[in-house]
């Protein structure tokens, strides 16, 4: 388990990289549509930013299912979480990361 120190958060199903952070900063540069925002351009798209969150959080309140997956990530994830299921019936480490590794 100590090989990866992303098997904790992959068994739980948790994010295993800043990907959600580096996609939300993405989106925010998009929608100010320029490297050096006014004020006002930059505070326009902060509340803009907060109405889209408190959307997203109205609609878990509601138990609104989230948007799906593409299913090519939840095949993904489905192979990778019965590799890690497995991680005691490996007996040689390599083979164990060849697996993990088979599957970038």
């Amino acid at each position: 388990h100590s090989i990866w120190n992303f098997y904790d958060s992959t068994l739980m199903l948790l994010p295993r990289s800043t990907n959600i952070a580096e996609g939300w900063h993405h989106g925010f540069n998009s929608m100010l549509s320029c490297h050096n925002p006014t004020l006002w351009k930059f505070l326009d798209c902060l509340k803009s930013e907060q109405d889209l969150t408190d959307l997203k959080m109205a609609r878990r309140l509601m138990q609104e299912p989230p948007e799906p997956r593409a299913p090519k990530w939840v095949r993904y994830e489905a192979q990778l979480q019965r590799i890690l299921e497995k991680y005691d019936t490996y007996t040689d480490t390599m083979d164990y990361l060849k697996a993990v590794g088979n599957m970038l």
